[in-house]
């Protein structure tokens, strides 16, 4: 009890002193708090002063580019009347000049399609007469080139069968354009027949080998030639048959002369009821009875059959 008597007046002195600082140190902080306040509120309207002088200068700027555009306006207006005149010759000359480019560009395209079409036509040759065997690239006055297999002796093969692989029973587009491999089997094309024997007379020559290690049975013809696609390619003339061996059997294929050529999908035969193309599985220059020797029917590998061109003069 005595000891507690000891220690509490030093503890009531100890509190004392704990509130005297605090309330000192609370003091402290108001005035520190009030000071930046009263700061606060003179940087504030030392900024609100700068700002409404930055806008009072603006609207004065503002003022001075409206006085401007209207003093610019007004001199656009004055000068305009006599700058139209201008602008329309000027115009007028713009649309010459463009009229002068167009002429001579067009001239020069023209210039360059021609020089170019005579170079072609001069460089590429119209037949296989002077090339070698093989591939060939041949252009037929201005159509455009076409590849060609060329025999080596001056001859260019239109149709050639060997083993019976390649469907002869074809669209007439297809018969039109040309099928099959030129290094195989494979029909030239009747557009490409057509411009070829309508460019120059040409020989005919068809060869046909029956029946394995045969030798083959060769017949000519000196003026073979084949209408446009107007005509469907109708066969115009064979000439006549140029060669020892032109016994009877071997000449019905004058008979097909003035027959039009005929497809599965597109007879010409003149026969409605009777479809030769689609009875003989291929396409030809058919008669009215069918009774036609074809070149293009299957053939099953049992023969052979080589058809070319060669110009007559050659």
């Amino acid at each position: 009890m005595q000891i507690c008597r000891k220690i509490f007046p030093g503890f009531l002195l100890i509190v004392s002193i704990w509130k005297v600082n605090c309330g000192i140190v609370k003091s402290n902080w108001e005035d520190q708090q009030n000071e930046i306040i009263a700061g606060k509120t003179v940087e504030t309207d030392e900024r609100i002063k700068f700002l409404v002088n930055r806008i009072t200068e603006a609207n004065q700027q503002l003022e001075d580019y409206k006085e401007m555009i209207k003093k610019l306006k007004n001199e656009v207006s004055n000068e305009q009347g006599g700058n139209e005149k201008l602008k329309s010759q000027l115009r007028n000359n713009t649309n010459q000049t463009n009229k002068d480019e167009v002429a001579s560009n067009n001239s020069t395209s023209k210039n360059e399609e021609i020089s170019e079409s005579t170079i072609l036509f001069k460089s590429l040759p119209s037949s296989c007469v002077n090339m070698t065997a093989g591939i060939q690239e041949i252009q037929i006055g201005k159509a455009k080139p076409f590849k060609a297999m060329c025999d080596g002796d001056g001859w260019m093969i239109i149709q050639r069968r060997i083993n019976g692989t390649e469907d002869f029973n074809r669209t007439w587009q297809e018969y039109e354009d040309g099928f099959g491999d030129l290094n195989e089997e494979f029909w030239f094309g009747l557009e490409k027949i057509h411009l070829a024997t309508s460019f120059a007379r040409q020989r005919l020559n068809m060869s046909v080998r029956v029946g394995w290690g045969s030798k083959p049975s060769a017949i000519h013809f000196d003026d073979f030639r084949i209408g446009n696609s107007e005509s469907f390619y109708k066969l115009e003339s064979t000439g006549n048959c140029t060669e020892h061996n032109c016994q009877a059997d071997r000449t019905v294929f004058i008979k097909n002369v003035n027959n039009a050529f005929s497809t599965y999908d597109a007879n010409h035969n003149g026969n409605p009821d009777l479809n030769c193309a689609s009875y003989g599985l291929s396409g030809w220059w058919f008669s009215f009875d069918c009774l036609d020797i074809n070149m293009n029917e299957p053939t099953n590998g049992y023969w052979t059959s080589v058809v070319k061109l060669r110009p007559y003069s050659d």
